[in-house]
This record gives C-alpha cells, structure tokens and sequence, in this order.
C-alpha cells in the first residue's frame, strides 16, 4: 500500500496496486474530501476498498474511471458532426 505520493508512478502500477484518498483526490484535480465523498456517491469514482478504517483504492479501477472522465462521450462528438 502506497503512502508515498510524489515516489509512485501511477503510469506504470500495476492494476492492483493500491492507494489512499490523498493519492486519489491528487490525481483528480486536488478535489476536497468532500467532492470525493460527492464522485463516489454519483459513482464518478469507483468505491474504495475498507481496511482498518483506511480506504483504499485499486489503481486499475481509477484509470478506468478516469479514462471514462476525461474522454468525451459520444453523443457530444456526435452533435458536432
């Protein structure tokens, strides 16, 4: 489990690897813990995984999630056809 954010490579982690909300809320702009709280629940952000009250997060689970934020949908793409 990763603490360390400024040492780990998010590129090239294993899809398994895990990390904590200070690492998430970094990758996703800097939001606040309560904006993080907020994608969750909207499902933006995949739910963490609980272990002795630290939540953790699957590095693979966040490139999906972010890969489906930050391409454009296709029905925007299509409208400007």
């Amino acid at each position: 489990m990763q603490s360390n954010t400024s040492q780990f490579n998010f590129d090239t982690a294993p899809d398994s690897a895990l990390v904590k909300s200070d690492f998430v809320m970094q990758v996703h702009g800097g939001i606040s813990r309560a904006t993080l709280d907020r994608r969750i629940k909207d499902g933006a952000i995949p739910k963490p995984v609980i272990a002795n009250r630290v939540r953790y997060w699957k590095v693979g689970e966040l490139r999906e999630a972010l890969q489906k934020f930050t391409q454009p949908s296709q029905t925007n793409s299509q409208a400007q056809a």
